[in-house]
């Protein structure tokens, strides 16, 4: 009995040994990379580039639609939206696009994905952007999904305060002009364990979207289509509290020139943004033109960074400011409990 007692000890030891040494962990990139969106060829698929715009590689080559890519805060995975079974859904890959899995079982439309500042919850779009849809959360590991605020007409692009305490995103509001109801857009707070609602710039003409909570200060980086711009809209930042806002690019003065969809750089000194130019009509449409460009908050002049295809949904990871874990020690006790537990 001993001898056997022993066997099974040395066949244990050999197995969590094994167990160490040749599982494979999903390994961060090791030098700062953007995340966006490309249809180079006419398919959306997620891309990686460099923040200078350099050696552009596609990560999902998959004939449905891949986009609006978020690294994880560790830079281990990325959240991304694909309509590969049917209907659009979040999905998580490695950053080297392997090991593809859907993040929920039950489908539903779900997209504008953005990871908490600890890794631990995600937000997100639930439903389509034509109906009345919600504003959820829901934890990385249960999966289990909570709703916190409402949404409309509108596309939410939440954003989670740096404490992780609240998330900016935007809401359909009702507007009424001297002709009757428009579409009309604002930035909301919502805290996420009270559900309590804050509007951003209550006083100011609403028409705003997309905004980006700095990772390191309590910033907001915003799209405004107020008049006056010289163009459709542009980009600002502003204080949470509504103070000190500012222009960031200077104005072009192009009425068909949009910046939209801001992204900080890690360390909280540069954005990089979409820059949208309406073509004229092609067969009875209109046609934008989308590329990703980076401009810094001293006022530089911007940098364009994609030039074919039509490129958005920019992130930002850089391993210097990336979230720290270390999955062997946790994941070798978990197994050693449930092998005792056998």
């Amino acid at each position: 009995m001993k001898n056997t007692s022993l066997f099974l000890l040395c066949g244990l030891i050999f197995n969590l040994l094994c167990i160490s040494t040749c599982l494979v962990f999903a390994q961060a990139p090791g030098v700062s990379k953007i995340a966006f969106t490309s249809d180079p060829e006419g398919n959306r698929d997620i891309h990686l580039m460099n923040p200078n715009g350099s050696r552009q590689i596609n990560l999902t080559h998959h004939p449905a639609q891949d986009y609006m890519p978020a690294f994880s805060p560790t830079g281990t995975q990325i959240l991304f939206v694909s309509s590969r079974d049917g209907v659009p859904d979040l999905y998580l890959m490695d950053t080297d696009g392997t090991n593809v899995q859907r993040v929920f079982d039950a489908e539903a439309h779900r997209h504008d994905p953005t990871w908490s500042p600890d890794g631990k919850w995600i937000a997100y779009h639930r439903g389509p952007w034509h109906d009345n849809s919600e504003l959820y959360i829901a934890s990385i590991d249960e999966r289990v999904e909570h709703r916190i605020a409402w949404v409309g007409h509108a596309e939410a692009a939440p954003s989670w305060s740096p404490g992780g305490t609240e998330v900016a995103f935007v809401v359909n509001v009702p507007f009424i002009n001297g002709i009757g109801p428009l579409t009309n857009t604002k930035i909301v707070f919502v805290d996420v364990q009270t559900r309590v609602e804050e509007t951003f710039l209550p006083e100011k003409l609403p028409l705003m979207e997309s905004p980006a909570w700095s990772p390191i200060a309590d910033i907001i980086a915003f799209s405004w289509r107020k008049l006056g711009l010289g163009q459709r809209s542009a980009l600002f930042i502003s204080n949470r509290d509504g103070e000190g806002v500012a222009r960031i690019v200077a104005p072009t003065w192009d009425p068909a020139v949009s910046e939209v969809n801001p992204v900080w750089s890690p360390d909280g000194s540069e954005l990089i943004y979409e820059h949208s130019v309406e073509k004229p009509p092609r067969e009875g449409r209109a046609i934008r033109d989308i590329q990703l460009y980076k401009t810094d908050l001293n006022g530089g002049d911007p940098k364009q960074l994609t030039r074919h295809g039509t490129n958005k949904d920019p992130d930002w990871f850089d391993p210097a400011f990336a979230l720290s874990v270390q999955p062997q020690p946790y994941l070798l006790t978990t197994i050693w409990g449930k092998l005792k537990q056998k």
